[in-house]
Parts: C-alpha cells; structure tokens; sequence
C-alpha cells in the first residue's frame, strides 16, 4: 500500500471518549474492496485490530474531543494474519 493511501472502515463497536481509555481495543471491518492498480489488495470483511492511544475529552467551554488510535493487524476472510508494525497512529475524526 503506498503511504497515505485512505482505507474506510466501519467499527465494530462503538467508542466515545467518555469510555474509552489508553489500551483498549479497537475493530473494525472494511466493508468493501480496496484496489490499487485494479487488483483488490484488501477484500471486504477483512477485520482491523488496533488499540486506543490516547483520549482527550472536550472541554466544557471550548476544545475539541480528541481519540487517537493505532492500528496493529489486519485479518484476511481466508484466515491469512498481518501484523501492521509500520502503522502510525491515526485519527478517526
């Protein structure tokens, strides 16, 4: 996957930054094909693994909600495993 390249994907939980804390595990599924060169290179239904980074919690008069995640590994419908070490952290919003 060349850097940069966006891959939408639907989480399989929701996540609010009342609950969620530093550590806590992330899923999600991408929900249809990604192509580079018009070969699919990750088929929909291949689940996303990450954990939470960091919560900030918006202020109460002015400030953003902040959640960052990173992601760790993404598993193929056939059972195939990678590990995403190479992933930095990302931003949902």
């Amino acid at each position: 996957m060349p850097a940069g390249k966006k891959i939408p994907l639907i989480l399989k939980q929701g996540i609010t930054t009342k609950s969620a804390r530093a550590g806590d595990p992330v899923y999600a599924q991408t929900s249809f094909p990604i192509t580079i060169n018009n070969r699919i290179v990750i088929p929909p239904g291949t689940f996303v693994q990450g954990e939470i980074l960091r919560v900030q919690r918006p202020g109460r008069v002015k400030g953003r909600a902040e959640l960052l995640m990173n992601l760790t590994s993404m598993i193929f419908p056939n059972g195939y495993t990678i590990e995403l070490p190479g992933a930095g952290p990302i931003s949902p919003f």
